[in-house]
């Protein structure tokens, strides 16, 4: 059976329209739950972690994109939005569940980001937190904007000024 949630202009209430897969076709409607009529979450939910964070990567920014939002996924958060400038800088907007905030910052750190000191600060404060209330806040949402600055490499690594140890 496949049920649709209908909004009919004028009505208040929306209709709940359920189509089940039978010889005879027939629909059924039915009246919709009250969770039915709002949205999963409040867009004025409060949230107590608001992280803004800022890094460095030299890595191509369509491909930390990519392996941060399906590493972010893996660790049971969801990105909210992602862009990126030209090659220039890439941003993202991302929450997850407090209990696993050690996994973001291992996976924001094995991404390749160069956090700045107070990124690095805010993380930890986080993850101490959090650590130390795991039982009430565990579940509470944290939200992060990243903003990241992509560095180009030098293509020449002798005109730069480092020695490169030769293997033998």
């Amino acid at each position: 059976m496949t049920c649709f949630l209908l909004k009919h202009p004028g009505k208040n209430k929306p209709e709940l329209q359920c189509i089940p897969f039978g010889p005879n076709g027939s629909t059924a409607k039915f009246q919709a739950l009250r969770s039915d009529l709002s949205s999963v979450r409040d867009d004025l939910e409060l949230i107590d972690w608001d992280l803004k964070l800022a890094a460095l990567s030299t890595d191509e920014p369509q491909r930390l994109v990519r392996f941060l939002t399906g590493a972010l996924v893996a660790c049971g958060g969801w990105v909210l939005s992602r862009s990126i400038c030209e090659a220039e800088s890439a941003e993202m907007s991302f929450e997850f569940p407090r209990s696993s905030c050690v996994e973001i910052y291992a996976v924001l750190i094995a991404a390749g980001l160069e956090l700045g000191r107070e990124s690095h600060l805010r993380m930890m404060e986080l993850c101490l937190c959090t650590k130390n209330l795991l039982e009430s806040k565990a579940f509470d949402i944290a939200r992060i904007n990243l903003s990241v600055g992509i560095v180009h490499a030098a293509q020449n690594s002798s005109s730069s000024g480092e020695h490169q140890p030769q293997v033998a």
